[in-house]
């Protein structure tokens, strides 16, 4: 018979092994809209929030250049949202451009976490697939930014995401958007220890008993 102090020394080992490459999230810090995918009637308006998450990193402004259609849309307003408490804009309806700066009027504040920049408020124009898009290149900061108390710019455009809107004919049945790789709204939580702490004591106790039989267990002649 296998002796049970093996199996012990085993399952340690693998307890061991998976409590010791427990893996944390890293915040990224984003810009995105907010819905990313939606249908509207031609002549008709909707509403797009402009959202950051900037996880746990302090930002003290925040930067956006936004591109849409000019035939299929337009921008009627943009409005300060909940995260900074000033905004400033650049409506280009005639070049399909949108720029939105976003700040504390308080020098020096800085910000965490999720939240909206700003409110941005659409009329549709003709029916078709409308893309809605936050220019953003790495290393770049001519576009769209988040910046942090040092003036650095910690936006990673890989998490990124712009929008895409289908316009259908006044009157029609509304058409359902194509959603695009949804981005993560949230960030994940740091691992659990809970199940590798159970299977530690799952381990030390499969080592007690086995030197329990060790200790009562008579060796054949």
């Amino acid at each position: 018979m296998k002796n049970p102090f093996f199996w012990g020394l085993i399952l340690m080992g693998i307890v061991f092994a998976i409590s010791s490459k427990t893996i944390y999230a890293v915040a990224k810090p984003r810009l995105y809209l907010d819905p990313a995918a939606d249908s509207v009637e031609s002549g008709s308006q909707l509403t797009l929030n402009l959202s950051i998450d900037a996880g746990a990193k302090s930002v003290v402004a925040a930067d956006a250049k936004i591109s849409f259609p000019k035939a299929k849309l337009e921008v009627v307003s943009v409005k300060v949202g909940t995260y900074f408490d000033s905004i400033s804009k650049i409506i280009g309806n005639q070049t399909g451009n949108l720029e939105i700066h976003a700040y504390s009027k308080a020098q020096g504040e800085t910000k965490t976490g999720a939240g909206v920049l700003a409110v941005i408020t659409f009329k549709s124009l003709s029916p078709g697939s409308a893309i809605i898009d936050l220019i953003c290149v790495d290393g770049s900061t001519t576009d769209s930014n988040i910046a942090d108390a040092s003036g650095n710019d910690i936006i990673d455009c890989s998490q990124t995401a712009g929008s895409e809107i289908v316009v259908v004919q006044a009157g029609a049945e509304a058409a359902v958007a194509a959603t695009p790789t949804p981005k993560p709204t949230s960030l994940p939580k740091a691992g659990n220890m809970t199940p590798s702490l159970m299977l530690m004591a799952v381990g030390s106790l499969s080592l007690i008993i086995g030197f329990s039989v060790l200790a009562f267990q008579k060796e054949p002649a």
